[in-house]
C-alpha cells in the first residue's frame, strides 16, 4: 500500500490500513519538496511519517551499528536466584537513530498503542513469524549484553507498548509461556517498575499475607529514558510486577537503583510523559507454520 500522492494545502493525509485484523494509520506530511517515508512498522504495511526529512525505518531495515549500545550493566539485586540488572543509558542519545522515532510511531498510531512481533505465545506453541530487521538490532545486542541470563537462547519475541502519562499496568506475572528472564528498553518518559509479594506466598511472613497492595509492595526500579533492565529467576517467577497509574512519581527509599541513576534523590518528584517500552523475551515452545498450512 502507498500513501496518497496528492496533498491539499500542505495538510497531513490519513488513511487506514487493515492487516491481520489490526488497524494501523498511514500518515503523509506534504511539503513543497519533501515527503519522508517509513516502512516495516507492521509488515507488510508501508506508511509515511509526519516529520519531513526524517526517515524512520528505511527500506534496509534501519540498521544501527551494534557498537553504539552501552554494554555496562550494573546489578541491583544479586541474591541467590534473585536477579535484576540495570543500565541507565543503554541507548546512545542520537535523534536520528531508528529507536528515537518509535515513540512518534506509537503516539500517532492511536488505534494501535501496542503491537507484538515474533508471534503470539500459546500453551501449544507459538507460530514463529520472525522479527523485522529494525527489531533484530535490539535482540542481537541484548543477547550479548545479557549473556548468561538467557542461557544462549534466541530472543524471538518483542512486545512494544505505549504508556501515556497516567497510564500503567496492574501487578501481574508474565507467566510460564516465556523463559524466566525478561529485558525491557524504555523510550521517552521514565517510570517506576514496582514489585509485589503474592498473597500468602510465605506463611512465615505476615508482610506477604497482607491483602493490601501497598503493604505487599517491597521494591521499585526507576526505569530512565534509554535504559535497559533485566529481571530474571525468582524475581521473575515468584513476584508480581506492575506500573502504577499516576502522572508523577515521588522517589522513596524503596527505589533500589538510585545509585545508578543520574541526578535523582529520595524525595524528588518526577513528572511522567509518554513512554514506549520494548519488552524482549524468549518463547521456548514454538511451532512451524507448515503444521497449520498443511503439506504441499
Amino acid at each position: 500500500m502507498k500513501c496518497p500522492d496528492t496533498c491539499v494545502n500542505n495538510s497531513t493525509k490519513l488513511t487506514s490500513v487493515v492487516w491481520l485484523g489490526l488497524t494501523a494509520l498511514c500518515f503523509k506530511t506534504c511539503t513543497p519538496s519533501t515527503v519522508s517515508y517509513f516502512t516495516k512498522v507492521l509488515q507488510p504495511t508501508t506508511g509515511c511519517f509526519p516529520y519531513q526529512n526524517r526517515v524512520l525505518f528505511p527500506q534496509n531495515g534501519g540498521k544501527m551499528r551494534l557498537s553504539n549500545f552501552n554494554r555496562n550493566i550494573g546489578t541491583i539485586l544479586a541474591k541467590p536466584r534473585v536477579t535484576i540488572r540495570y543500565n541507565s543509558v543503554y541507548l546512545p542519545k542520537k535523534k536520528k537513530d531508528v529507536y528515537a522515532y518509535t515513540i512518534g510511531i506509537l503516539s500517532v498510531l492511536t488505534a494501535l498503542p501496542s503491537f507484538v512481533s515474533g508471534g503470539l505465545p500459546h500453551p501449544k506453541g507459538m507460530v514463529s513469524e520472525g522479527l523485522p530487521p529494525w527489531l533484530k538490532v535490539y535482540t542481537e545486542r541484548i543477547a550479548v549484553t545479557g549473556a548468561g541470563l538467557f542461557e544462549d537462547k534466541s530472543l524471538n519475541h518483542v512486545l512494544v507498548n505505549e504508556y501515556k502519562a497516567g497510564q500503567g499496568i496492574m501487578p501481574h506475572e508474565d507467566g510460564s509461556l516465556f523463559f524466566p528472564t525478561v529485558s525491557t528498553i524504555s523510550l521517552g518518559s521514565h517510570t517506576l517498575l514496582d514489585f509485589y509479594y503474592h498473597i500468602k506466598q510465605d506463611q512465615d511472613s505476615t508482610q506477604n499475607n497482607s491483602t493490601s497492595l501497598d503493604e505487599r509492595h517491597f521494591v521499585s526500579i526507576l526505569l530512565e529514558p534509554r535504559s535497559l533492565v533485566f529481571v530474571a529467576e525468582d524475581m521473575y517467577k515468584l513476584h508480581l510486577h506492575g506500573i502504577a497509574e499516576r502522572t508523577s512519581d515521588v522517589i522513596t527509599d524503596k527505589v533500589a537503583n538510585l545509585d545508578m541513576c543520574k541526578s535523582v534523590s529520595v524525595g524528588d518528584k518526577l513528572t511522567r510523559s509518554a513512554r514506549v517500552s520494548l519488552t524482549i523475551r524468549h518463547v521456548p515452545k514454538t511451532l512451524k507454520a507448515k503444521l497449520f498450512l498443511g503439506k504441499r
